[in-house]
């Protein structure tokens, strides 16, 4: 993992909510591009650690509003 992911996991699990990591989780997507990092898109640790963030809130947010999660079909 680069220094650069590193830094944008860390930013990813601080985000206070969904609209802020999508927020940062783009800005990081410009900036690798834009600035020469190319970093692979399926192996980008940001990417990983997003896709766990936004779940988290999209979980928080369906058992705020009365849904509940189970395994079974």
């Amino acid at each position: 993992m680069t220094r650069f992911e590193e830094i944008g996991v860390e930013i990813q699990y601080g985000a206070t909510s969904k609209r802020k990591a999508q927020g940062s989780f783009r800005y990081s997507c410009n900036v690798c591009c834009n600035r020469g990092m190319h970093i692979d898109c399926d192996r980008c640790a940001i990417a990983c650690a997003h896709k766990t963030v936004v779940e988290s809130f999209e979980a928080l947010e369906a058992l705020s509003n009365g849904r509940v999660f189970r395994d079974e079909p």
